[in-house]
């Protein structure tokens, strides 16, 4: 969720497993005042073979995306 401290910090478990159940990491939450830019890092999972999906536009319109 964009809006809690620790956002970031909970898809660190996610970069590090080996666990090929794990397949996808969402950010979400409120949009406004919680630019997905403050994320960018999040992106890497993808390297990692985690797909992500980032909820954008709905909350805050096509500027957020």
């Amino acid at each position: 969720m964009r809006d809690r401290r620790f956002a970031a910090q909970a898809a660190e478990p996610v970069q590090r497993t080996t666990d090929t159940r794990v397949v996808a990491f969402d950010l979400g939450g409120p949009e406004t005042g919680y630019s997905a830019r403050r994320f960018r890092d999040l992106f890497g999972l993808r390297r990692a073979g985690i797909h992500v999906t980032i909820h954008a536009g709905e909350g805050d319109g096509m500027a957020s995306i």
